[in-house]
């Protein structure tokens, strides 16, 4: 083993410990297995080997290595993101240019993966759960419902099982499993299932929202000082008639009484007796007034 990559920064792939043991190897396309015992140096043998192909042997070597991963587009996103972490060691020319091939292979094999897609990636199932056959593809909910499952998004799913309806609405259908149920009608209730899924899901959280604000505990105005100085304020804003001919609030007596013991607490942080304020708002008991010196002048 070369000392160039001993400072390579690693990235973290998935299943290259599956491959240590593994009989088939191909000397011209696989990584040195033998040099291999931690993620280090996996990572060192690939840029070994990155380095020692020929610009036309790394198509090929993207192929092998993707067919022995278990998640290939996996395995192709990290061997980019390895280039990327150590693009220091790809500077000058001939290496750029390396690196510009491995980076031109990787996005073509990337779309590649993209458009073989799902179909490529699995075993044709079971002829039991299989649709319908056309000339050019077979169509099996279980399995579409198996792929729709590995999606991440609404989004994602919905366009996937619309692009499904249209490929079999518009294929030569040759054979009809007839002791299944129509594909297109179930890729339908499929997308009204996780459309409506959506929508329930979408409600709750508002709902959920709401009650978390609801639930919410509003800290109330503690008053330094005689209730009925604040009272006597509510009462002549209730009593005291203004040019428009009313006044200020024209609120009930017990409506204003319960606002203020919601909001306000004595000076001992207890609650307010809501009986004493319906006392003190009363045009009746003046008696209750705070003196002139000491009332709030409005």
């Amino acid at each position: 083993m070369s000392n160039r990559f001993q400072n390579l920064e690693t990235v973290p792939f998935a299943d290259y410990m599956t491959r240590l043991n593994s009989k088939d190897f191909n000397q011209e396309l696989d990584v040195d297995f033998s040099l291999v015992t931690d993620l280090h140096s996996y990572c060192t043998q690939l840029f070994e080997k990155l380095f020692s192909l020929k610009h036309s042997e790394i198509p090929d070597f993207l192929d092998y290595q993707c067919n022995h991963s278990k998640n290939a587009m996996l395995w192709l996103n990290k061997l980019e993101k390895l280039i990327e972490v150590n693009s220091e060691l790809f500077i000058g020319a001939r290496n750029e240019s390396r690196k510009t091939k491995l980076y031109t292979c990787i996005e073509f094999k990337r779309t590649a993966l993209k458009s073989d897609g799902l179909k490529q990636s699995q075993i044709r199932p079971n002829t039991k759960y299989i649709n319908a056959q056309a000339e050019e593809r077979y169509f099996s909910i279980k399995e579409t419902r198996e792929n729709v499952e590995k999606m991440q998004t609404d989004a994602e799913k919905i366009l996937y099982l619309t692009k499904e309806i249209f490929e079999y609405e518009s294929a030569d259908i040759e054979m009809i499993n007839h002791k299944l149920p129509v594909y297109s009608g179930e890729c339908k209730k499929y997308i009204t299932q996780i459309q409506t899924l959506a929508s329930l899901k979408i409600q709750l959280e508002e709902e959920t929202k709401k009650s978390k604000v609801q639930n919410q505990k509003m800290e109330k105005i503690r008053l330094y000082g005689p209730l009925n100085i604040m009272t006597n304020a509510f009462k002549q804003m209730m009593t005291d008639v203004k040019p428009s001919g009313l006044p200020y609030i024209q609120n009930k007596i017990k409506d204003i009484a319960l606002f203020i013991c919601n909001n306000f607490e004595d000076e001992n942080g207890n609650s307010i007796s809501k009986e004493t304020v319906q006392t003190y708002l009363s045009p009746n008991r003046n008696d209750k007034d705070p003196n002139s010196d000491n009332s709030v002048k409005l």
